[in-house]
Parts: C-alpha cells; sequence; structure tokens
C-alpha cells in the first residue's frame, strides 16, 4: 500500500504532466469538452443509425451485422452526413495541416469518410454484431 507521502509524490507528478502539456492540447480537449463534439467512432455510428431508422430498418446495436442492411444508396447518404458534422466541427479532428487539408477538399473528405466508414462498420461492437462489450 501507499502511504501518504507516496500518494503526495504521485499527486505532484500527475500535476506536473498536466502543465507540460503544450498550451495548444490544453486548449484542445477543454474547447472539445465544453462544445459538443463527439468521437469520430459514435459520429459513424450515429450517422449509420440514423440512415437505417430513415429507411424503416429495425436495427439493434450488436445484434447482427449493420453492413449487411446498408445498400450503396445508404452509404452515401452516411458519408454525405459524416462530411456534414466534420465540417460543422462537431466531430474530434486534430487541427493539422493534412487535416485542414482534408475540411477544405470535398473530395478528400469523402474519401476520408468513407474509409472511415467502412473501418468503424467492421470495427464497432455496436455495427458488427459482437455487441457492447470491447
Amino acid at each position: 500500500m501507499f502511504n501518504k507521502k507516496d500518494e503526495s509524490k504521485e499527486q505532484k507528478t500527475q500535476q506536473k504532466a498536466i502543465e507540460t502539456k503544450p498550451p495548444q492540447q490544453q486548449e484542445a480537449k477543454s474547447e472539445a469538452k465544453k462544445s459538443n463534439v463527439v468521437s469520430q467512432r459514435i459520429a459513424t455510428e450515429n450517422a449509420v443509425f440514423k440512415v437505417l431508422k430513415e429507411h424503416k430498418i429495425n436495427y439493434v446495436p450488436g445484434n447482427g451485422k449493420a453492413i449487411e442492411h446498408i445498400t450503396s444508396e445508404m452509404r452515401k447518404l452516411m458519408i454525405d452526413g459524416i462530411c456534414e458534422e466534420f465540417k460543422a466541427k462537431k466531430v474530434e479532428f486534430r487541427d493539422t495541416e493534412a487535416n485542414r487539408a482534408k475540411l477544405a477538399d470535398d473530395q478528400t473528405l469523402r474519401t476520408y469518410v468513407s474509409g472511415l466508414l467502412g473501418n468503424w462498420l467492421r470495427r464497432s461492437p455496436r455495427l458488427n454484431g459482437t455487441g457492447d462489450k470491447k
């Protein structure tokens, strides 16, 4: 077990680590918490659920593979929705030169989002039929 001195040292170390982060990282994290910014995984899952619901497909998250219900038309709608959220800055996206270039060019952003959608359709337990456990 830790004694009080060890706990105090650990707390100081953690505080020091927080203080030594670059101000941009501290600001970005606090900014994300202030607004309603969601992770890319959540944005993708929400877009899939929304489009499936709009097409009156009763999909239960984690129960079967969502991709089995998705047509190419539905996939385009999902990509459009996710792209709009990226442009509205509702999705986490680091402020790098490469990411700014993606946001500036619609086709590049669509290509990125298409890959993102395919990735989460395979990996997300809520979308690939493996349940909510990670």
